[in-house]
């Protein structure tokens, strides 16, 4: 099946508001995605996320190393079950499934990334399903793991999500991850002018700060819900520095929607380097 890649300019209206990024959610990250995708995995590999850089280490290998720590952090080994929630074009689920063993789920709302992710899977003991992380098409007590990297921060209802996680984890299985957040406390005036522009030029519909994820998910109905506010400070410079270079790379590009990403790049830098914006990281157990 093609898919057909929507406007630029569609984009740019369904992006333009915070009420308008909630309306539109769905065809809001659709239409991101279908864009944007091809440039994701050209710049930043298959793993779409910004794990903290260690001196000396690349790109890939600290995607990797976070992705099995995470993996060994929620006890998942041969025979366990997982999900992968936005699981994009698939790399942390698929490092997880032959890191470890266990069998993962990988549910996104992208057409296009599912695509992609299907298309890489060959034997992995995975599987790729086009699904809302809002109603999950997946039985009760189905996984002992759920999990997710920097994916959760596209969905209005966040609460929502955390109860679908809750739902399908077997009794005493950890929920587990990291996530784009705003810092607690800021003004609605600091939050406008720092977080905002990160929001409209990634396709968000709004962050949640790390008092209020921990909020969520204890009201969701986790127990020894442990949240993080950030990593290593010198690691995350380092990884803000590697996408600031990437920035330059684009700066030469005549297009309107490498552009657009580059703003979006240079906005996530600065409010990370100004403390307005974080990736936090959270883990919880269902009773």
């Amino acid at each position: 099946m093609s898919i057909v890649a929507p406007s630029f300019a569609r984009l740019q209206e369904l992006v333009a508001d915070e009420p308008r990024r909630i309306k539109d959610n769905h065809e809001m990250v659709t239409t991101y995605y279908a864009l944007v995708n091809d440039l994701y995995r050209a710049g930043w590999g298959e793993s779409h996320h910004f794990p903290p850089l260690r001196a000396g280490e690349t790109l890939a290998a600290a995607q990797t190393r976070t992705e099995q720590e995470l993996a060994d952090s929620v006890g998942l080994t041969a025979g366990s079950t997982a999900l992968d929630i936005g699981c994009g074009v698939g790399g942390p689920a698929l490092t997880i499934a032959r890191h470890s063993g266990a069998y993962v789920t990988g549910i996104d709302l992208s057409p296009v990334r599912i695509a992609c992710a299907r298309e890489r899977a060959a034997d992995a003991p995975v599987r790729f399903l086009e699904a809302d992380a809002c109603r999950l098409p997946l039985a009760d007590c189905s996984f002992d793991a759920c999990y997710s990297f920097e994916a959760i921060c596209h969905v209005p209802d966040k609460q929502r999500v955390h109860e679908e996680a809750l739902r399908v984890l077997r009794p005493g299985g950890w929920y587990a991850g990291r996530d784009w957040l705003a810092a607690d406390g800021l003004t609605t005036a600091r939050y406008t002018q720092s977080v905002e522009p990160v929001c409209r030029l990634h396709g968000i519909p709004a962050l949640d700060s790390p008092r209020t994820l921990r909020s969520r998910l204890e009201q969701a109905g986790f127990t020894g819900v442990q949240v993080t506010a950030g990593e290593d400070a010198p690691d995350m410079e380092r990884t803000w520095g590697l996408l600031e270079e990437s920035l330059g790379y684009a700066a030469g590009i005549n297009d309107p929607l490498v552009s657009f990403m580059a703003q979006g790049g240079a906005a996530l830098v600065a409010a990370a380097r100004s403390g307005d914006f974080l990736i936090g990281s959270w883990s919880a157990r269902r009773p």
